[in-house]
Formats: structure tokens, sequence, C-alpha cells
């Protein structure tokens, strides 16, 4: 079940592919929470906010 758009993360996210999922929460949970959720889910993952951060500054130091 999908409730919104997919990270655009997922492809490479350990936690989306099952490889780094605590035990407490079913992976399919966590994925309709904070993955498939759009930006409503993707503001409340640690995961997407690193990475957004990284792409951020990786753009500032390349332009100018």
């Amino acid at each position: 079940m999908n409730l919104g758009s997919r990270c655009r993360y997922a492809r490479d996210c350990e936690i989306f592919q099952g490889k780094k999922h605590d035990s407490q929460s079913s992976l399919l949970i966590h994925r309709n929470v904070f993955c498939n959720r759009g930006i409503k889910g993707w503001r409340n993952c640690d995961e997407y906010n690193q990475r957004l951060e990284q792409n951020d500054s990786s753009k500032t130091y390349t332009s100018k």
C-alpha cells in the first residue's frame, strides 16, 4: 500500500532496503510511515534529512 510518493533516496537507503532496520517495528510499517508518505513522512526521517543536508552542502561547494 502506497500512501503518497516514495522518497527519492529509497533506492540507496539501507533502512528502506531492510539492511539497517531495528526489529521493534515492522519494515512495512516503517516504509508506510516514512518512505511512502510523501513530504510529511520524509521530514520526520533522520536518514532523509541527513541526505538532504549532504546534497545541499555539496551543491554549495560546487556552484560558483
